[in-house]
């Protein structure tokens, strides 16, 4: 072996030409990249039947199943995979239901004994191959080899990961709107009727730990997906969250965890319900809210209102008009510092009712 990294700077370091010597030498290869190419995918077709016929081929692609794709790399992405399974019914395309950012490519020899593992940037594209300047390795320690070979052996087990025809994948939008739904309308009321901030008694204020929480709270849409009435894995709806809470939130003493609320079956799980007025942008509205889960450690808006998504369509639109945020993004802390606010407030007014701001 002469190159050890890879980093595109000049033709004879580029990972296309490794990856064009590797394919024809395997008769195993798994890919597990983030993001994957149309151009890439096309010209290397072939070899990836041919890999399939000879023992196994497996392609984990790891951001597309929340990030989206279009109708086109759709159509590509299921027409390889029919060619490859009909190779070899064990091989295929995978998609994870997890967000995977890595790329790993591990090649097979089982009569020569090999087994060649690269990490590093590079996604499955032209762009991760060649043009643009990324940073692979090829990984020569053995006690690594087991340890990444045991960890795509996880990336692939049905809990993290479901093959392409097992999953809905969302067409990416690529056009932009302004949010948040109109929906939001149903529950508009007169500003003569919203409460005087004068009057509460007291406020709640709950820090959104969005770094904490990458799956869960404002970031709900990345957390662990259902399957659909057609029997496939679809993610989550885009705008539906949750506010989670820690026992410092509930041990305010202006925390909605009213005597309405009640213990279930004797368990954990506290559950209750209060009304929360909110304003954007000199528009007015009410929401029913619930808290729930153990210890009431959840809120978000009601069934009654539109379940989560409501509460998520009044967060998540702020920020998308602010420009801060896009359908697909993770919320971060940096996001919540440009918009100037990490806390959601909720001002008491009584027992049952609250004002909310963001």
């Amino acid at each position: 072996m002469n190159n050890l990294l890879f980093t595109n700077l000049t033709s004879s370091t580029q990972f296309r030409t490794e990856f064009k010597k590797k394919i024809k030498e395997s008769d195993n290869l798994i890919i597990a990249s983030g993001y994957f190419g149309s151009p890439a995918l096309i010209e290397f077709e072939s070899d990836l039947i041919d890999v399939a016929a000879r023992g196994s081929c497996k392609i984990l692609l790891g951001m597309i199943f929340h990030a989206g794709i279009s109708h086109k790399q759709q159509e590509l992405l299921h027409l390889i995979n029919t060619k490859i399974r009909a190779a070899n019914s064990e091989s295929g395309i995978f998609i994870s239901i997890k967000p995977y950012h890595g790329k790993i490519y591990q090649f097979q020899n089982t009569q020569k004994k090999l087994n060649d593992l690269y990490i590093g940037s590079s996604n499955f594209s032209k762009e991760g191959f060649a043009s643009r300047n990324e940073c692979t390795a090829y990984i020569d320690n053995q006690y690594l080899k087991k340890e990444v070979s045991s960890y795509l052996n996880i990336l692939f087990d049905k809990n993290l990961a479901r093959r392409i025809e097992e999953v809905e994948l969302r067409s990416r939008n690529l056009s932009i709107e302004t949010r948040p739904s109109k929906l939001l309308e149903d529950y508009k009321i007169n500003q003569s009727v919203f409460p005087d901030i004068n009057k509460v008694l007291g406020v709640c204020p709950i820090k959104l730990r969005v770094d904490e929480q990458p799956q869960s709270g404002l970031n709900l849409y990345f957390g662990k997906g259902r399957v659909n009435q057609n029997k496939k894995y679809v993610t989550r709806p885009w705008y539906e969250i949750e506010i989670g809470t820690e026992k410092d939130d509930r041990d305010n003493i202006f925390y909605p965890l009213t005597k309405a609320n009640s213990k279930k079956d004797g368990g954990k799980s506290k559950e209750g319900k209060f009304t929360a007025y909110a304003e954007d942008e000199n528009k007015f509205y009410k929401f029913e809210m619930s808290v729930f889960a153990d210890y009431g450690k959840n809120i978000a808006t009601a069934e009654e209102s539109g379940g989560r998504e409501t509460l998520g369509k009044f967060i998540k639109g702020k920020l998308e008009r602010r420009g801060l945020l896009k359908e697909g993004d993770v919320i971060t802390s940096e996001i919540l510092i440009e918009y100037g606010n990490d806390s959601l407030e909720l001002h008491k007014l009584n027992d049952k009712e609250y004002i909310l701001k963001f």
